[in-house]
C-alpha cells in the first residue's frame, strides 16, 4: 500500500487497484493482518519481506524500500511477530 496523495496505491500479486484516503487511517487497522508500516508513505506485507536490513527492506520481487528511521524498532518486531506466527504449527 502506497501514498499517493489524494490516492492510495494498493499492489496485491496479480493486480493493482486505487483508492482515495488516507495511509495513517490503514496503518492501525491492517496491523492484525501482517501488514505494517515502513515509511511515511508505504505499508508492507511481512509476508513479501524477504531481507530485513537496518535501514531499508528487500521484497521478495527485488524491489527495496527505505525504512524510516522512527519505524525500524516497529517493522522488527512486526516482521518477527510474522514469522513466530509462520512457525508456530511446524514443531
Amino acid at each position: 500500500l502506497e501514498s499517493r496523495q489524494p490516492y492510495l496505491k494498493i499492489c496485491c500479486d496479480n493486480a493493482k487497484f486505487q483508492s482515495t484516503g488516507c495511509i495513517s487511517d490503514s496503518d492501525t487497522m491492517l496491523e492484525k493482518y501482517g501488514l505494517v508500516r515502513v515509511n511515511i508513505g508505504c505499508i508492507i506485507n511481512c509476508k513479501y519481506i524477504k531481507i530485513l536490513k537496518t535501514k531499508k527492506i528487500i521484497l521478495c520481487n527485488g524491489m527495496e524500500i527505505n525504512i524510516g528511521s522512527n519505524r525500524h524498532d516497529k517493522v522488527r518486531h512486526a516482521y518477527m511477530e510474522y514469522v513466530r506466527e509462520k512457525n508456530k504449527w511446524k514443531l
